[in-house]
């Protein structure tokens, strides 16, 4: 490792981890397999990656989509040649690390005018027997449309080329990524130092809410602030000693490299490790957002999340958040302040990074402030103002943005009816007999086509898109009135799931209340819900009760987390509301409410068409920017209607895959897998 000094032959990672060594810093001992061995494997599989390149960036949207996802496999499907497998033994074999940390090194990453950070893969953990697979992975991972969209964006033309780098796994007590300036103010004489506990793969990804330490160096080092992530938790994940030392460490790589630096670290056993240093842009060292700036808020994790999620429920929406959302805005070419998540849990409970996504909105050349009034809550402005993307960004990232939205709702039936198939694939019966380890590569490849067939962040595109245009329309005639009329004018509109799926249970309270065997069967006591199906046998009720469980059974109270139980498991849960509706009736029946509704929505157009005057164009211009949103509203609920299908398919093989540990004594209970994280049960 300390012989990599060639970005074109080892890479942008290799290399700096090689000056790291020859400055005479700690690096965990490892090789690197270079751009030669990608080449070579390339060429024996038939593949000119100049050629796909260019085709690449021809191409646009799906097409562009297709052919990186074609190029992808058949790169993850070559052959490893027989000499490097041997060199890769023979490198083990005299190592004899146990498990293995796999990461990219393209020729383009870590460069001083663009770091690349999140774009390329890093596999942890790696088995010997793994590594193959671990390293055509990240071969693959260039062959990305954020990757090709990035280079578009900054200019370049030319194909990167992949090393990778191997190096034995550390079990660090704390890791994270300290700053040699503040990364905000560029204050030359502080550190800046993120630390968590074990890995800092978490906080890299933005998965991880870190504590945050300042160093002011000099003379004498001191600590002049610190901001734990948990103000309850009785240790720092960086002790103060540990703190001064590594600040001093990070000045000194700083004064060696010869250039503002961020460093990734690990402590482990005392010893303090530096595993990536890369060049501080001009943009991270002046207008960055960091953690103590930010505001977060329950938002709609009050619905979605309203009880103490389980720590499994926790992880996966951390996973969520980052390959469905953060992803698509690095796609978008905004810049991630290192650091920060997009999630925070505080007392049990997920809270979502207002400040991060007002941040992302300023950069993209939007009001921040219209966040807030999407998430809801008390308007706070956005701390500091990032550069906007300049003009040459930004067009091509509203063409996508625009193609994204477009295609969204042209596939949606189709992919909706393809998620409902698969995940009603996952029975019981078909996957009973699979082990542990079955069951978690059937749940992988479960997440795998979930996140191919998501379409959460264009859907909240096209609403964010329309509320913020519908708003400004209205405003200007009506002013604060104009949210009202907005509001009322989408409401009724009977192609909203969520709207149909509280009519429906209202109905069903009606259809019981006119039919004599189940309106006894409600209103006896003692009252026993689970006999339903006996008591109610070939009733009008039971066969409507049935349909609306076909269509919900796979939601629930606090369904993003898979501990929740659905309905169709619990259908005394539905029938006792449907009860409390025959006992208290509501005052007017669904009828009446849909035709309130309606007639609500029609005098509100009525009144904005008014308000337009002799303004037709904006008039007309008002009505398809409002049918618009509408689709895209009725969207973003159709995509959660069907994402719940994943996660109900996903709760059965966690169940199973409990059953197993419990049977095994492992567990007490199949529910106790709920209360590890995804990395834990992995």
């Amino acid at each position: 490792m300390k012989d990599c000094a060639d970005p074109a032959l080892v890479g942008g990672k290799a290399s700096g981890l090689g000056a790291l060594l020859r400055h005479g810093f700690r690096v965990p001992s490892g090789f690197c397999v270079t751009t030669d061995a990608y080449r070579d494997a390339l060429r024996d599989a038939g593949i000119d990656a100049a050629l796909r390149w260019k085709q690449a960036l021809k191409g646009t949207g799906f097409e562009r989509d297709r052919l990186l996802n074609d190029f992808r496999q058949s790169i993850r499907s070559a052959a490893v040649a027989d000499p490097l497998l041997q060199a890769l033994r023979s490198e083990i074999s005299q190592r004899g690390g146990a498990r293995w940390a796999v990461r990219s090194s393209a020729t383009d990453e870590d460069a001083d005018d663009a770091t690349f950070a999140g774009l390329y893969t890093t596999v942890l953990d790696v088995p010997a027997d793994g590594l193959r697979a671990a390293i055509l992975d990240c071969w693959a991972s260039i062959w990305t449309t954020a990757v090709v969209v990035y280079h578009e964006r900054i200019g370049r033309r030319e194909a990167p080329a992949m090393a990778v780098v191997l190096q034995p796994m550390l079990e660090p007590r704390s890791a994270g990524v300290a700053y040699s300036r503040h990364p905000v103010t560029g204050r030359p004489d502080v550190v800046v130092i993120n630390a968590v506990r074990g890995l800092a793969e978490p906080l890299v990804s933005g998965r991880a809410i870190p504590d945050q330490v300042v160093v002011r160096t000099g003379d004498t080092p001191q600590i002049i602030e610190r901001h734990p992530a948990d103000a309850g938790r009785s240790q720092p994940a960086l002790q103060d000693g540990d703190a001064l030392r590594l600040a001093e460490h990070i000045r000194s790589i700083e004064q060696k490299l010869g250039r503002p630096v961020d460093v990734e670290w690990a402590l482990a056993d005392g010893t303090l490790w530096f595993l990536q240093a890369r060049a501080i842009s001009p943009m991270r060292a002046t207008a960055m957002l960091t953690e103590p700036m930010c505001v977060w808020s329950r938002a709609n994790f009050k619905e979605t999340m309203p009880d103490l999620p389980s720590p499994l429920g926790l992880s996966f929406l951390q996973e969520f958040m980052d390959r469905a959302i953060l992803r698509h805005y690095r796609t978008l070419g905004c810049t991630m302040p290192p650091g920060l998540s997009s999630v925070r849990i505080i007392r049990g409970r997920p809270y979502i990074n207002v400040s991060l996504f007002q941040f992302f909105m300023a950069q993209l050349g939007g009001n921040p402030d219209s966040i807030v009034d999407q998430m809801g809550g008390q308007l706070h402005p956005l701390p500091i103002r990032p550069p906007r993307l300049p003009l040459w960004r930004l067009i091509p990232a509203g063409l996508w943005m625009e193609w994204q939205m477009r295609r969204a709702a042209r596939v949606a039936p189709r992919w909706f009816a393809d998620i409902k198939q698969i995940a009603g694939e996952q029975t019981v019966d078909s996957v009973r007999s699979l082990p542990p380890a079955g069951l978690l590569a059937r749940l992988d490849q479960l997440g795998r086509q979930l996140y191919e067939r998501d379409l959460t962040f264009p859907a909240v595109g096209g609403v964010s898109q329309g509320l913020y245009v519908l708003r400004l329309l209205l405003e200007r005639r009506f002013g604060l009135e104009g949210h009202v009329l907005l509001n009322t004018s989408l409401q009724g509109r009977s192609q909203v799931i969520s709207a149909q799926q509280i009519f429906r249970l209202m109905e069903l309270a009606e259809t019981a209340g006119r039919e004599p065997a189940a309106r006894t069967f409600f209103l006896t006591a003692p009252w026993e819900p689970l006999q339903f199906r006996g008591r109610l046998a070939g009733t009008k009720f039971l066969r409507d009760f049935d349909a609306y469980l076909a269509d919900y059974g796979h939601r629930a109270v606090g369904e993003s987390d898979m501990m929740s139980q659905r309905f169709a498991e619990m259908p005394d849960y539905l029938l006792g509301i449907i009860r409390t509706h025959l006992h208290t009736p509501p005052a007017r029946p669904v009828a009446a409410m849909r035709l309130e509704q309606d007639a609500a929505r029609v005098a509100a157009l009525r009144r904005i068409r008014a308000g337009f005057g002799w303004l037709v164009h904006e008039w007309l211009f008002f009505r398809w920017c409002h049918a618009r949103l509408a689709r895209y509203l009725a969207l973003r609920e159709a995509n959660r209607h069907a994402l719940m299908y994943f996660s109900m398919a996903s709760r059965r093989l966690l169940l199973l895959m409990g059953e197993r540990f419990a049977a095994n004594r492992i567990f007490t209970s199949p529910d106790d897998i709920f209360f590890l994280t995804s990395d834990e049960i992995r």
